[in-house]
């Protein structure tokens, strides 16, 4: 496990362990099941044992690792059930929901935002950046969600996050980076266009384009893990 304890002038070093290990998940350093020892990730950031016992648990409650008694924490892992019966649906309901709300009300607002944040997903894309492609496609959909006046869908993505991360992590390779790019832009210009059908349609073709990558590698994953066994 690579561990470089991440820069932050103004974040406390148990956020910046934190930030550390959600990067090294993010990333395939760490991968669902693999062991996180606290007296490991203190000597390989070079701090002491007590904010390395607080971002464990804090990664603990955001759902990125997982404890059980008696048993060493290790990073959560995510099933393809889980994504698909899950994940994709409650994502479907919850951004169809706000993507109606931005059409009818909110446009002039958040569509100035959404295409921003496109902007720097595709210059990250274009560096071959993937976390920075993954970080602001989990921004775009936060800012969806809350661009309605209710509080509910912006509690709901804020639980889901963390689930969302890992469904984005196994998913979101080198090869599609352009493409998850473009799945934004349409979905902004059918939104621009003002015909709710269409957007929703793209919506939900996007939400579940990511499912079908997360399946392919997560099966491609377990084939190479059959083959190294």
């Amino acid at each position: 496990m690579t561990l470089q304890l991440s820069e932050g002038v103004h974040a406390s070093i148990r956020e910046r362990i934190a930030v550390s290990l959600r990067q090294a998940i993010l990333a395939g350093d760490l991968v669902p099941g693999d062991r996180v020892v606290e007296a490991d990730v203190a000597t390989k950031l070079g701090t002491s044992r007590a904010p390395v016992r607080e971002a464990l648990g804090q990664l603990v409650n955001e759902g990125f690792l997982e404890s059980l008694p008696y048993r060493a924490t290790r990073v959560s892992s995510l099933t393809t059930t889980e994504v698909s019966e899950v994940l994709v649906p409650i994502r479907v309901i919850a951004e169809t929901f706000a993507l109606r709300h931005v059409m009818k009300n909110d446009q002039a607002t958040t569509i100035p935002e959404l295409w921003s944040i496109v902007a720097a997903m595709r210059i990250c894309a274009e560096q071959a950046d993937r976390l920075g492609v993954i970080e602001n496609d989990l921004t775009f959909h936060r800012k969806l969600m809350e661009a309605t006046p209710y509080t509910h869908p912006a509690r709901v993505w804020s639980s889901i996050t963390p689930v969302i991360y890992r469904a984005f992590a196994v998913g979101t390779t080198h090869a599609v980076l352009n493409d998850t790019t473009e799945g934004h832009v349409a979905v902004l210009r059918a939104i621009e266009a003002g015909d709710e059908q269409p957007a929703v349609a793209l919506l939900t073709e996007h939400i579940e384009e990511m499912e079908l990558r997360f399946i392919a590698q997560d099966a491609s994953h377990a084939s190479e893990e059959d083959v190294h066994g």
